[in-house]
């Protein structure tokens, strides 16, 4: 992004973006439809891994890869590994995550930090249908997600 708005403003910046990644965006949304269902598929987005979600994104992950043994009386997933053992792990993980950053760099620049480009792309007259779908679509493979491994719902 920051070498489109050189020399334009940075909503016509993110519209080159958006067309330069058209047919990306349409082919990960269309894997996520396929593969929603799937239980051998973990949709994990990058607001996932950002304060204060990253954690128990970790803990999500981990329960998804060991599987899970069943559900409890209130529903709940239970694990194929010990709590103390997941903690242990999620400490770990903790303790070099600490380094990753925590925004885009768009976020970091005080260039972007007054205009709000999703919102831009969301309501655009042409986009903002898609955006606006593909936003439900993922809200609803993140619920059902949070019900099975208990994942957070960026």
């Amino acid at each position: 992004l920051q070498y489109t708005t050189k020399l334009r403003s940075p909503y016509k910046g993110i519209e080159l973006q958006y067309l330069n990644s058209h047919s990306s965006l349409q082919s990960m949304i269309r894997n996520v439809i396929a593969w929603a269902n799937n239980s051998q598929v973990l949709h994990i987005s990058p607001e996932h891994f950002r304060r204060p979600l990253r954690e128990d994104t970790f803990r999500c992950m981990i329960r998804f890869i060991l599987g899970r043994s069943g559900l409890d009386d209130e529903g709940k997933t239970l694990l194929r590994v010990p709590q103390d053992a997941l903690d242990r792990l999620a400490t770990r993980f903790m303790a070099t995550a600490g380094t990753w950053a925590a925004r885009h760099t768009t976020f970091k620049q005080r260039r972007y930090s007054q205009f709000d480009l999703k919102g831009h792309l969301r309501n655009h007259p042409h986009w903002g249908t898609g955006f606006q779908r593909a936003t439900h679509i993922l809200t609803q493979v993140f619920k059902r997600q949070a019900h099975l491994y208990s994942c957070p719902v960026p």
